[in-house]
């Protein structure tokens, strides 16, 4: 009794995730339209972060920030500003934020999917080792996708080379739970094929 409400309580914080990227997809596209429209609304609202531009290592992560702008180009809050990013850099940067939302939706839904089959007393079949692998191929992409920012200005530009190797280790462990999964499935199979 308490596996199961445990699988249920695991089942509907997927869905709840799954919602909340909803959300989320929503409201980034939302912003990225009307900055498009109203470009003036964020550039008067939006405050100008000050970014530190170093290099470190910091457990799982390397960090790395560059920053550049023409030869008498002014200063770095009017380089910088809102009303001056190039609208390819805003697509990158666009495409980038959905397809981060894009991976690890899906890599919540083939959870979801594995939680419902452990749910419903069908742990080892083939569906799960195909999940698992899934998810670690989507969060090989999330990594991919969340290495590397670039934001180009009129007349500069900043980028950031931000590589975490914590989505490398669930990777890592998706893959190994693929391989325990498929291994039960052939416990499994001989142990029918006995009986």
């Amino acid at each position: 009794m308490t596996k199961n409400r445990l699988l249920n309580i695991a089942v509907n914080i997927c869905r709840i995730i799954k919602g909340l990227y909803i959300i989320l997809f929503i409201v980034l596209t939302t912003v990225f339209i009307h900055f498009q429209i109203d470009k003036e609304f964020y550039v008067n609202n939006v405050e100008n972060n000050k970014t530190s531009f170093n290099y470190k290592v910091n457990g799982f992560r390397v960090n790395k920030s560059t920053k550049w702008k023409m030869e008498n180009a002014g200063e770095d809050e009017e380089v910088y500003s809102l009303k001056n990013i190039q609208i390819t850099s805003l697509y990158i940067i666009y495409f980038q934020c959905v397809g981060v939302l894009v991976f690890l939706f899906l890599s919540i839904n083939e959870f979801q999917k594995v939680m419902l089959s452990v749910k419903n007393f069908q742990t080892f079949r083939k569906e799960n080792v195909a999940s698992f692998r899934r998810i670690g191929k989507y969060l090989f992409v999330f990594f991919l996708l969340t290495g590397y920012i670039s934001v180009r200005f009129q007349k500069g530009g900043f980028s950031w080379l931000d590589i975490s190797f914590t989505p490398l280790v669930f990777v890592l462990l998706a893959f190994i739970m693929a391989e325990i999964f498929k291994e039960g499935l052939l416990l499994k199979e001989e142990n029918d094929l006995t009986v």
